[in-house]
């Protein structure tokens, strides 16, 4: 399963990521994009991931 996560505030970017793995979730990635109408207008799938360790 993939999720996608907007962090509209950048200090809760760790505690987000953190959450995120304690419930076990792998291959974090890191995107920045543009949100409108609730969707991921420039969301690119074929895109390098850049993972979060």
């Amino acid at each position: 399963m993939m999720v996608a996560v907007r962090v509209a505030k950048l200090e809760l970017k760790q505690r987000i990521i953190d959450s995120l793995k304690h419930s076990g979730a792998k291959d974090i990635e890191s995107a920045q994009g543009a949100w409108e109408n609730g969707e991921w207008v420039d969301y690119d799938p074929v895109a390098y991931p850049k993972l979060i360790h």
